[in-house]
């Protein structure tokens, strides 16, 4: 259930929103919102609000499920004259995001895949009627899902593979899981908009262009954004990124994502002061953002919009003056994260009733009260929301293009080639060098497997994870000797 509502009126939020400037709300739900594991949806079954003191200052709201309660808000909303985009933000009614969550993906040991289609389509029906719901963010964030003494899986954008599993490690294929969620938005509204976030906690779009959505009509590319998030510690995963010469560097910099994004949320705070790769200058900033996928609406060739962005304090480092000027210098659009000025309301939690307070909150965190707002957000938020002098006065409208849902299901469900993958990567010596010495510790490492002595066993194995990591940073070494300026090999 949306926040405030014990607070202020649904009415009273839906109007400031629009009195701030803003012309469109990103509005998160959860599956747990449709319906149980194990249940399918249903119109007259959807489960109950969490807590019924979440809705204390709107008392027409008592009684409805957590459903019927995000529809008034919807409306609410749209009858402001304000854009909605629905995001599928978790499939547990939880606070958002790490690896251990297991909500990074597009299925948990919980609820299926198809559950998640079945949830997109249904919602793409249900609001298909109100003009005013624009397009469906259909995953956020996705991200490795770390599983405690398993194997973690790791989205990757065009591959799937089990080869990994003796190291421990699932690969599975986010532009087949996008594809299909897309077709199942169009499914129920054929003329949606369809958001497509980037892999890896939505900071990487770099390859969607090599390897493109699989549909059956390219026509409906018209009805695709891409987004991208963008906070103080993303500037490592860019950093990463950008260095990043191939799929096959992925244990090269996995310890350091693991470092950079096992970071507790109060631990993030600190990052964005005195995290180095924060302070970079505004040039390097900005090529970094456009390799991740801004390149995406710099060579028209789809529109990106930053479905999140935010801070609690104005010019700690560089990164918020950089952000502010990118953005402007892009003409970008943006979801301030969050409007709310809490993570978790208070009396929520009868173990915690205080809840918590959301630092990055628009509305003034200490006051909770839904109506005093942080003032230097807002001046710097206004300061963005002017539209560009480039920007033009009028958008051609794309040729009509009438949805095949067989066709589209059909390719969207291909599963992506090993050879067909291979062929969309940029090659280089050093990734050919790097490629054939990984395959070559794959098969190395199925022989120790298969040895009869337990000692030469584990030592080779424990050398063979050793050079698995690090080999790739030593390549670098090797064949990169300016590392800082090291431009990506994998995009075109």
């Amino acid at each position: 259930v949306n926040y405030g509502l014990d607070v202020v009126t649904l009415e009273h939020v839906a109007k400031y929103i629009k009195h701030m400037g803003f012309n469109h709300v990103r509005m998160n739900f959860a599956q747990a919102m449709l319906h149980n594991p194990g249940q399918p949806i249903r119109n007259d079954s959807f489960p109950p609000v969490p807590n019924a003191a979440m809705l204390r200052a709107n008392p027409e709201l008592q009684g409805l499920s957590a459903m019927e309660v995000f529809d008034r808000c919807v409306d609410a909303i749209t009858n402001q004259g304000l854009l909605v985009i629905l995001n599928h933000h978790m499939f547990d009614a939880a606070w958002c995001c790490d690896t251990i969550d297991g909500n990074g993906l597009w299925f948990t040991d919980k609820y299926s895949t198809d559950d998640w289609l079945n949830g997109l389509t249904f919602l793409a029906e249900r609001y298909k009627d109100n003009p005013r719901v624009v397009a469906f963010d259909i995953r956020n964030e996705p991200r490795p899902w770390v599983k405690e003494g398993g194997t973690s899986i790791l989205p990757w954008w065009g591959l799937e593979t089990s080869i990994l599993n003796l190291f421990g490690y699932q690969v599975v294929d986010w532009r087949r899981a996008a594809s299909r969620g897309a077709v199942a938005v169009w499914k129920g509204n054929p003329v949606a908009n369809v958001v497509i976030e980037g892999n890896w906690f939505a900071s990487n779009l770099a390859h969607v262009t090599d390897l493109p959505l699989m549909l059956a009509q390219g026509c409906l590319q018209s009805r695709v954004v891409y987004s991208l998030h963008e906070y103080s510690w993303y500037s490592t995963a860019y950093l990463v990124w950008s260095h990043l010469a191939g799929p096959f560097e992925l244990f090269g910099f996995l310890r350091d994502i693991t470092v950079e994004y096992g970071t507790e949320a109060e631990g993030r705070d600190d990052v964005q002061s005195t995290h180095p790769f924060t302070e970079q200058p505004y040039d390097r900033f900005a090529d970094m953002r456009e390799e991740a996928g801004f390149y995406l609406q710099r060579d028209d060739i789809a529109p990106v919009w930053v479905s999140e962005f935010g801070g609690m304090r104005r010019g700690a480092s560089k990164w918020h003056n950089n952000t502010m000027r990118f953005f402007k210098a892009m003409d970008a659009s943006w979801c301030w994260w969050p409007l709310d000025p809490q993570k978790i309301p208070q009396d929520f939690d009868p173990e915690d009733p205080d809840g918590q307070l959301d630092l990055y909150g628009l509305f003034n965190p200490p006051s909770r009260d839904y109506r005093s707002v942080v003032g230097w957000k807002l001046q710097d938020l206004v300061d963005l929301q002017a539209p560009s002098p480039d920007a033009p006065a009028r958008v051609s409208v794309p040729p009509q293009c009438t949805f095949d849902p067989r066709a589209n299901e059909e390719a969207a469900n291909r599963a992506t080639g090993g050879l067909e993958f291979l062929l969309s990567i940029h090659w280089t010596v050093y990734m050919a060098l790097t490629t054939a010495i990984f395959v070559l510790l794959v098969l190395l490492r199925c022989i120790a497997l298969c040895s009869c002595c337990l000692c030469v066993r584990t030592a080779w194995l424990g050398f063979t994870s050793g050079l698995m990591m690090w080999l790739p940073t030593w390549l670098r070494r090797m064949f990169v000797k300016d590392a800082e300026n090291y431009a990506p090999l994998v995009h075109p």
